[in-house]
């Protein structure tokens, strides 16, 4: 008989392939999306962190410039107090004492020939530059005269400008120094934590320019001079940032994604809110989804004037079927594909033999050896042959049989097509039998 179950469960599948495609979908879209926003988020970052580096370049010009001319001025003041031995005069403390206070030096030191300490002004300035004076590239001053010497020195919390020349008259040094003390900045100054400031970057980017300690420039003013530990750049793994790979961080409860970049002492950092990252595919997700959502209620349309038009063919299907049943005392369906049957009207006797019957070929051998009388059986063989049927049943409607049942009473058959493939071949039929006795015995009384 007919599988019900193996129909049902191919209609479901069936039903499931546009959720199940809608799906594969939108997880394509949002892969291939989250791609893109990454790819485009490392060059956005890249572009950034190329304009801090340029920043910080530029920063550190202007100071070495502004170093370079601090130093000539302190090597100028090194050679005008060279100048005073050339002119007769004595080089003592007093004489130093003085110069340093009209110059504004921190101190000077001369020595002499071979490097040892004279004469000096200024507290330890000898103790301050001892091994200073030691110096390769300052001791060949003292062979070649001509040469100078300058350098900016950390020397314990302090940092000095010195200035290194020959003395005139004498052989020897003199080495000038300055204190490099933080000038009030003026207008027209420029310093690195200002560079920065304000500056509106793609997808509302922060850049942050730190010495591993501290902020020393940015774009955000709530993040300028605060410490590295609890700054948008902090991750718990510190091996995340990798040079040229974007990097995933929290921050006052937000997720960012970041890139980094080192120059010189500096470390660069540019992140961007996921907000702004995942901004387009938000976008084309969204309207991926009511696109999908559209089709889904087109379809769910459609299904529904299929299923009208079917319920309706249905419908008269049964009436036919019904008004067939009336005249016919066996009909049957018949799956040609599959060799499934179905009962839609027969007699309870009849009923008994055939139910346990699997195939239709089995079912219709047992029809025929218990209710087609013995001289009727090989024509109504022939007549049900399923193996035949389509090419019997091509552009006919129906065919028939008349034979004798056990009972020696006359019937007709007949195999009426039910459906047809794509190829326009039947399928399935309907087999349908009917007691025609009297018919037969009326025609030959008459």
């Amino acid at each position: 008989m007919v599988n019900h179950k193996k129909n049902g469960k191919k209609n479901v599948v069936i039903k499931m392939i546009p959720s199940v495609a809608g799906t594969l979908l939108l997880t394509f879209i949002f892969l291939l999306t989250t791609y893109m926003a990454k790819r485009t988020i490392s060059q956005v970052a890249d572009e950034t962190l190329l304009y801090a580096r340029h920043t910080c370049e530029r920063y550190d010009k202007y100071v070495n410039d502004d170093q370079a001319k601090d130093l000539n001025n302190l090597q100028e003041k090194a050679i005008s107090i060279a100048l005073y031995e050339q002119h007769g005069v004595a080089i003592h403390k007093d004489i130093l004492d003085a110069y340093v206070a009209d110059e504004n030096l921190t101190g000077v030191v001369v020595t002499d020939s071979k490097g040892k300490y004279v004469v000096s002004s200024g507290e330890d300035a000898h103790i301050l530059f001892e091994k200073e004076l030691k110096n390769d590239s300052v001791s060949q001053i003292l062979e070649f005269p001509e040469k100078s010497y300058m350098e900016r020195l950390q020397i314990g919390e302090k940092t000095y400008d010195f200035a290194v020349v020959a003395r005139e008259d004498s052989a020897g040094l003199i080495l000038c120094y300055h204190e490099v003390v933080l000038r009030p900045m003026g207008v027209n100054d420029i310093s690195l934590d200002t560079m920065l400031s304000g500056n509106q970057f793609k997808m509302d980017g922060m850049v942050i320019i730190t010495n591993g300690e501290v902020v020393l420039n940015t774009n955000e003013k709530h993040v300028q001079g605060q410490s590295v530990v609890g700054c948008p750049i902090e991750v718990t793994d510190k091996s995340a940032w990798e040079a040229g790979k974007i990097t995933k961080l929290k921050y006052n409860g937000k997720c960012w994604y970041g890139k980094k970049m080192r120059y010189k002492q500096y470390r660069l950092y540019a992140v961007y809110p996921s907000g702004e990252v995942f901004a387009t595919r938000t976008t084309i997700l969204a309207f991926s989804t009511a696109v999908y959502i559209f089709f889904l209620l087109i379809l769910a349309f459609l299904r529904n004037r299929s299923a009208q038009n079917t319920m309706q063919e249905m419908q008269k299907q049964f009436r036919i079927i019904n008004a067939v049943g009336s005249i016919y005392k066996l009909n049957i369906l018949i799956q040609l594909e599959t060799s499934e049957w179905e009962i839609i009207k027969i007699p309870g006797e009849m009923g008994a033999v055939l139910k346990d019957t699997k195939t239709a070929d089995t079912m219709l051998n047992c029809y025929i050896d218990n209710f087609v009388a013995k001289e009727c059986q090989e024509a109504y063989r022939k007549f049900v042959d399923l193996k035949t049927i389509v090419k019997r049943l091509k552009a006919k409607t129906y065919i028939a049989n008349i034979s004798r049942d056990d009972n020696q009473s006359w019937v007709c058959s007949i195999m009426t097509p039910q459906s047809w493939d794509a190829h326009g071949n039947v399928n399935a039929v309907v087999l349908a039998v009917r007691d025609i006795t009297a018919d037969i015995q009326k025609v030959m009384s008459d």
